[in-house]
């Protein structure tokens, strides 16, 4: 997976409109829906609340949580990302921890009660191996009572949302431009992306990203959640609400623990890894 940094600039920007901020409030709003963590026996400080952000990006996701009573531990891969996130702090009397870490291959001390992988960073996952490792993670360090809420956009949204088509952004200190190219045989979707940002002296610097998504069928994602040790995930329609339809773009997926799986054990005290702070 790229690190991303090149777009820490402009990523709070791009993240920031009423379409990200729907779908943060909407999978905030599933997570404590079907967690089932009682109140105060949490495995946060204080007894309350502890959510896995994975692919935190710059923790806005988090620090929503933060104010809903969750402490956060937010990981990604991007040093840049982390160290935008550590700068907008943290809401007051909440805590959050950003550790830089592979999210297929994340280590934690404990166990969490909620995880949250957002804004399509299901489909940045290259290969199927990478993504099950993922989920057998998830399931290993989420508790029994606790639900694993992640999004992913479908084949209809890369081909008729994207395409092949060029995208650009313009902001006062930055510049975005995006090609696309969707490759409808292998289902990925690969943008290459030159972002240029004004520096504090007035300087213009310039970035250039190579972004490859994949369209994960339906299916596939349902059976990786089950292989994983998750019940049969409950899908949704994450930009109409309801279940989901052929005509969906982005799904939600709500996977609770399968009680009868072996594959939750207890998680290994290893080390979490590089702290960003």
């Amino acid at each position: 997976m790229p690190d991303y940094d090149q777009l820490s600039v402009l990523y709070e920007r791009l993240q920031a409109g009423e379409d990200a901020e729907r779908l943060a409030a909407s999978a905030a709003a599933l997570a404590e829906m079907h967690g089932r963590t009682p109140p105060g026996r949490g495995d946060g400080r204080g007894g309350r609340r502890l959510l896995l952000d994975l692919g935190c990006g710059t923790g806005a996701f988090g620090r929503r949580m933060a104010l809903r009573g969750y402490d956060v531990v937010g990981i990604d891969a991007s040093e840049g990302m982390l160290r935008r996130a550590v700068e907008q702090g943290s809401p007051a009397g909440a805590d959050i921890l950003y550790l830089r870490q592979d999210i297929t291959r994340f280590e934690l001390f404990g166990t969490v009660d909620a995880i949250c992988c957002l804004t399509d960073t299901v489909n940045h996952i290259a290969t199927e191996a990478a993504l099950r490792r993922m989920l057998r993670l998830c399931r290993l360090y989420l508790n029994p009572d606790g639900v694993l809420v992640f999004d992913a956009l479908t084949r209809r949204h890369f081909a008729r949302r994207l395409g092949n088509r060029t995208i650009h952004e313009v902001t006062d200190d930055a510049v975005l431009l995006w090609c696309n190219r969707f490759l409808p045989k292998s289902g990925r979707n690969i943008a290459d992306i030159v972002v240029f940002g004004r520096t504090a002296d007035g300087a213009w610097t310039r970035g250039d990203e190579c972004i490859v998504e994949r369209a994960y069928p339906r299916r596939s994602l349902e059976r990786f959640a089950s292989d994983a040790g998750f019940l049969p995930p409950l899908v949704l329609d994450a930009v109409r609400g309801g279940p989901a339809g052929r005509t969906a773009e982005r799904l939600f997926f709500v996977c609770r623990p399968d009680p009868a799986s072996t594959l939750g054990q207890r998680p290994p005290a290893t080390p979490p890894g590089k702290a960003v702070r």
